[in-house]
């Protein structure tokens, strides 16, 4: 309890030192923002409940406004109500299912609205693991990251000294492959390339089956995935898709916008969502994509681990060549994502994550000034979310969706077999974002928009501002929508009429203020370690790159 308050003085005063050095801001209005860069951070597998819910043992609370739970429903268990209970940091070597379909763990969990079923979705073990005893009131799906040794302090310090998100719901209500197609695209939707009704409104839900573990458009034939229609009815199709991006808007735009994928090390994993769009994919040669964007001495797709850290200047054969928009994808290591061999070190998430936001603000993970200095922080935000709920517990309904089991899907009615699912953690950094903020906060707001997020919300804001003269960028795909158009905290849903000029609004407090960067303590690895893991005190000489796990295939 005592380092708790500690860390919480130390925010205070932090947060007071940052009151004391903000500046009215003034920019060109070549685009909507004065913002020049856009880092989105995808991390892996966590939900709130999940990842912040040692915050309920703290005293005082380190985020009082956050809406977590202690405990939630388990409708085969005596009692029926477990507490959630703390497993070790974020490197648990059990893995729940987090698929979507008819038993999958999503519909189990959802339970026709009840939400009282994760406890009985399927559970995986990785090589070695052996589980703690499960009495009835233990279940390994109610589980929250036990934080006693401090390893997940830079996401709380992240939180507290910028902003900390209670409603971002995943768009969609699967794992790992559809939800990076939808932060990518802001649909999983096959369209006409691999879809025999040329229909936007089927949905991509799977990871995929039959191929090893490689996805995308490098599958092997006999792949597939599972889609569903609007009937409900699910389709097996190969994973090939063909639909706008984001990053055609980026292409198209005048000036041009540049924009990386920086990518797992597999140029056909399913974390690396530009090798299921077969015009960014291009042709495929010996089970990898070999487009323009995947090739080149500067692609546009990145798959050396650390190059984002290269780019933002942080060794000294690094240049400040952060560009536009950024998606960040991390290694297995460092990505959150549970269920690895025992004693695998999983652990470097929150440090990769620190790495990155303090080398906007020019610093390393140990606090020293990178050699170069790119000045990213005055005009750079970071986004950092997670992808999936990953199967563990969380107690809010997933938005537009009611307790009787009905899902209203988009306003327009379509995607109501998909849309939406359960809530993931999202933080967002920016010299606008008032320290401590917390969107929806549940002592003074409400999970009603602008409060509400998804990761059609994310898109929406990038659009908006790169935009110019007050007008977005376009949208993704203006024959038939797609999430960036209706974001529920976007000025396309009727549900926020007027009080939504972009996606994410609320955390930049309209870009008149801007705040000095505050340094993010806590990181167990240094910022090298993501650049040279095998280096001593990083991840292991015998360190690999690890690709992530695939539920299609863990079975």
């Amino acid at each position: 309890m005592k380092a708790a308050t500690r860390r919480y003085s130390l925010f205070l005063l932090s947060a007071f030192a940052t009151m004391l050095t903000t500046t009215t801001v003034t920019w060109s209005q070549t685009y909507n923002t004065p913002l020049r860069h856009i880092i989105v951070v995808i991390q892996e597998n966590r939900t709130p409940d999940n990842l912040f819910g040692a915050d309920l043992h703290n005293n005082p609370r380190l985020l009082p406004g956050a809406d977590l739970a202690a405990s939630g429903q388990c409708k085969t268990a005596n009692p029926t109500t477990i507490t959630l209970h703390p497993f070790g940091a974020v490197d648990a070597c059990w893995d729940p299912d987090h698929s979507h379909g008819v038993p999958g763990a999503f519909e189990t969990a959802y339970d026709g609205g009840k939400m009282d079923d994760a406890c009985d979705a399927v559970m995986y073990l990785g090589p070695g693991c052996v589980p703690p005893p499960l009495a009835d009131n233990i279940r390994l799906q109610y589980q929250y990251a036990d934080n006693t040794n401090h390893i997940i302090d830079p996401y709380f310090n992240i939180a507290q000294n910028y902003g900390y998100a209670n409603y971002t719901f995943q768009t969609n209500q699967g794992p790992s492959f559809p939800a990076h197609q939808f932060l990518l695209s802001g649909t999983s939707a096959p369209v006409k390339y691999n879809d025999p009704s040329g229909d936007w409104t089927w949905f991509d839900t799977e990871n995929v089956f039959g191929s090893s573990g490689s996805s995308g458009c490098p599958a092997p034939s006999g792949a597939y995935t599972i889609e569903i229609d609007p009937n409900f009815v699910q389709h097996q199709i190969f994973p090939c898709y063909e639909h706008a991006t984001l990053t055609d808007l980026l292409d198209a735009a005048t000036p041009a916008l540049t924009w990386r994928w920086y990518g797992n090390s597999s140029n056909d994993s399913l974390w690396n969502a530009p090798n299921a769009v077969s015009h960014l994919c291009g042709t495929v040669q010996n089970g990898a994509c070999t487009g323009s964007d995947w090739t080149g001495s500067a692609p546009k797709i990145a798959l050396n681990i650390g190059q984002l850290l290269y780019d933002l200047g942080d060794n000294t054969n690094g240049a400040c060549n952060l560009p536009n928009v950024s998606w960040v994808i991390p290694d297995g290591h460092w990505s959150d994502h549970p269920g690895g061999a025992a004693g695998t070190i999983t652990d470097g998430g929150p440090s990769w994550v620190a790495a990155i936001v303090n080398g906007v603000g020019g610093k390393g993970n140990t606090g020293g000034s990178f050699p170069t200095q790119c000045n990213y922080w005055s005009n750079t935000a970071v986004i950092i979310v997670w992808d999936d709920w990953g199967g563990w517990y969380d107690h809010v309904l997933p938005w537009n969706c009611d307790s009787s089991g009905n899902c209203g899907g988009y306003p327009n009615a379509t995607g109501k077999q998909y849309v939406y699912g359960f809530r993931v953690p999202m933080l967002v950094v920016s010299p606008y974002t008032k320290a401590g903020y917390v969107s929806g906060d549940i002592r003074t707001q409400s999970k009603n928009p602008p409060y509400v997020h998804d990761f059609g919300s994310i898109l929406n804001f990038i659009e908006y501002a790169f935009g110019q003269g007050g007008a977005p960028l376009a949208e993704i795909s203006p024959n038939y929508h797609y999430a960036d158009y209706f974001a529920p905290d976007g000025p396309n849903n009727p549900k926020c009429a007027g009080q939504c000029p972009y996606g994410l609004s609320d955390f930049f407090g309209g870009f008149k203020t801007q705040r000095n960067f505050t340094f993010i303590n806590g990181a167990k690895y240094a910022t090298n370690c993501f650049i040279y893991p095998t280096a001593s005190g990083c991840f292991g000489g015998t360190f690999t790159a690890m690709d992530p796990d695939n539920d299609a295939v863990d079975q």
